[in-house]
């Protein structure tokens, strides 16, 4: 305990000194604490006085500059101080000649007044007044300020007079090129007008000779002209026909007709138009009997011989006993093949028939003929 009460007051000095010795590193602690902080600031403040530097630098530039430019505006401001004092120095010299001016004018306007006016002028001041004319002057000025320099200078205003010019020469030759187009187009129309005109005649009367050639044959037929389904301008050729007299009219290109009858048709048409009015008198055909029957040869042949007054019939046909039913050809040329081992085939041999009879003609007969 005696060791105890002399240690105590040791003990009690040790105590403060590591109290202050705790508060010495706290303080250090707090410190070190704060130091990035003022790091950050004095770095912040580094950036401020580089920044104030340089800014520093451009003022300085700024500077040399605005003198430079002040003793620009003190030239310009002496040149125009030298302006201004030779301007009221010829003040006095330019109010003389501007008085002198307005007297001049005024006595221009005297003279003006009272001299006589031209029977031209005084036609134009009886028809318009001064006040008119004025303001059609200022109109006129106003619509010649729009324009530039460059396009009131009378090398412009000349060229444009130009071509105006060549553009009326061009609408006069356009329109007189139009007028000529519109004689061409009637002309066309009525060329137009002519040829459907003349193509419906020539298709009647084909018409009329269709259905002859159909009654002689026991059927009936017709021609019709319709519009062309592919084209406007052109016509189409309908065909329609009724093999028996009881039955309707179709079209010779329906399924209805057998290969023969179109045959038979289409020689029927031939030969309507071969019996028209103005057709060609001569006919020529290869095998016009083929796909036909007996019965349909035999009509056709009737047709023939009844045509053979003004048509002259050229037909090929094979040598079989079809070719006997043309007995009322005036010629037959038989043609022979040729034998094997022979180098020409036999002669043509020509079959001519003697003319049907006809009585001599009595004198009154004669007497008509001449």
């Amino acid at each position: 305990l005696a060791d105890l009460t002399r240690e105590l007051p040791l003990f009690a000095q040790r105590a403060e000194e590591l109290r202050t010795r705790a508060e010495t590193i706290a303080a250090a602690a707090r410190a070190a604490s704060a130091l990035p902080a003022a790091a950050k600031r004095l770095r912040e403040a580094e950036t401020e006085l580089t920044e104030t530097k340089n800014g520093l630098a451009e003022l300085t530039g700024s500077s040399a500059e605005l003198g430079e430019e002040l003793g620009r505006v003190k030239s310009m401001l002496d040149q125009l101080r030298r302006e201004h004092a030779e301007v009221e120095a010829g003040l006095p010299r330019q109010e003389a000649d501007a008085l002198s001016a307005t007297r001049r004018v005024s006595d221009l306007e005297s003279e003006l007044a009272t001299a006589p006016l031209t029977p031209e002028q005084a036609a134009l001041d009886s028809e318009r007044s001064r006040e008119q004319l004025e303001g059609e002057h200022i109109v006129l000025e106003e619509q010649l300020a729009r324009f530039s320099e460059e396009e009131q200078s009378p090398a412009i205003v000349a060229e444009v007079a130009d071509q105006e010019q060549r553009l009326q020469r061009a609408q006069e030759m356009v329109a007189g090129k139009r007028e000529l187009l519109d004689r061409v187009e009637d002309v066309a129309r009525e060329a137009k007008r002519r040829y459907d005109g003349h193509v419906r005649q020539t298709i009647d009367r084909l018409n009329a000779s269709f259905r002859e050639i159909c009654e002689r044959a026991d059927m009936k037929g017709e021609l019709e002209l319709r519009p062309s389904l592919t084209n406007d301008e052109e016509f189409a050729l309908e065909a329609r026909v009724a093999l028996n007299r009881g039955d309707a009219r179709i079209s010779y290109l329906d399924s209805a007709h057998s290969g023969g009858e179109r045959a038979k048709i289409s020689v029927l048409l031939l030969l309507a138009a071969m019996s028209s009015e103005g057709a060609a008198d001569l006919l020529v055909m290869d095998e016009h009997t083929a796909h036909l029957d007996s019965n349909n040869i035999d009509v056709l042949g009737e047709l023939m011989r009844t045509l053979r007054g003004h048509v002259q019939f050229i037909l090929a046909t094979p040598a079989n006993a079809e070719a006997l039913r043309l007995d009322w050809a005036d010629h037959e040329l038989i043609f022979f093949k040729r034998q094997e081992g022979e180098h020409y085939a036999p002669p043509i041999q020509i079959l001519t028939r003697e003319p049907e009879y006809q009585p001599p003609l009595d004198e009154r007969q004669l007497e008509i003929a001449h």
